[in-house]
């Protein structure tokens, strides 16, 4: 009988040799020229296996780069030619759906001691986790003044134009209040920035097959194809 909290194994894998796989296909897609098409459609096949291996629900993942995908077709919009529109945009997709499954499979807790046992700075470290909390933080501001404005403007269909940099200036405000009053808070609780991290276990034989398997395809798939 399975465990009710037994978590699949990728899950369970080392997290440096997680990060390292993400690295080196985050690389080799950004690597691509803009007309190979079909190298990033077969680049593909690594988020799908994350997917299906790790059990993770696709609706997650895809609410998450909804918040980036105005970006990515921003960004693709001003190429030059619908190949190169395209290419971008799969890059796009592809490089961020790598790294939140590499956050939903490892969770930051576990990078953080990942990326310190590859000898990353601690300081370094220490911003990566700061800033992903403040992103919660931003992300909560966010949907409290859009629910106070729309309170404001019963009827009313979106946020008008004109009202945009008041609102961000205010959001600024008080993710930055926020932020203070969490950072006193960790102090009187101990914190200062010479943070220990947890070192995590050492690299299984396991670890090192799946890292090294994913590299040689992915470097195969850039090098070859």
């Amino acid at each position: 009988m399975t465990h009710p909290e037994r978590k699949p194994p990728i899950h369970t894998l080392h997290p440096s040799a997680k990060i390292i796989v993400t690295m080196a296909y985050i690389i080799v897609v950004a690597s691509c020229d803009s007309h190979e098409i079909n190298k990033l459609l077969l680049m593909s096949v690594y988020p799908v296996y994350i997917f299906i291996m790790g059990e993770i629900p696709v609706g997650l993942i895809l609410k998450r780069m909804l918040l980036a995908l105005p970006f990515i077709l921003g960004v693709g919009i001003l190429s030059e030619g619908w190949m190169t529109f395209i290419s971008l945009t799969l890059k796009g997709c592809l490089t961020i759906s790598a790294a939140l499954l590499l956050m939903a499979t490892t969770g930051i807790d576990r990078i953080a001691m990942g990326l310190n046992s590859m000898k990353v700075p601690g300081l370094l470290i220490l911003q990566l986790l700061l800033t992903y909390r403040y992103l919660g933080i931003l992300v909560e501001e966010v949907y409290k003044i859009q629910d106070a404005y729309m309170l404001r403007a019963p009827g009313q269909k979106g946020i008008k134009l004109r009202v945009w940099g008041s609102l961000a200036g205010r959001l600024l405000l008080r993710t930055y209040d926020r932020a203070e009053k969490i950072h006193e808070a960790m102090v009187l609780r101990g914190f200062d920035s010479a943070y220990a991290f947890k070192p995590a276990a050492s690299i299984a034989l396991r670890d090192k097959v799946y890292m090294f398997v994913w590299c040689i395809l992915m470097l195969s798939a850039g090098v070859i194809l």
